[in-house]
């Protein structure tokens, strides 16, 4: 088979479709408002945790990059 279709078959694709990935960001950010909070204060270094969150509910599918973007203009929305 194809490449593409053994990506599909070993679960391997990865999601770059905001329509996918948002609702996610969002549940995050609603489960932690106390982290949230602490990233607009200036701890910044949380974002890694918020994207780390995202890419495990995920099961690692998300783009991360598309996944970095989203969670920051969110955060600092």
């Amino acid at each position: 088979g194809s490449a593409e279709h053994w990506a599909q078959q070993l679960n391997l694709v990865q999601v770059s479709d905001t329509s996918v990935i948002e609702p996610v960001v969002d549940r995050i950010l609603a489960q932690f408002p106390d982290k949230v909070t602490e990233y607009q204060s200036g701890k910044v270094g949380l974002l890694g945790f918020f994207v780390g969150q995202v890419m495990r509910e995920t099961g690692g599918q998300a783009n991360p990059e598309m996944v970095r973007s989203l969670v920051t203009s969110k955060l600092e929305a």
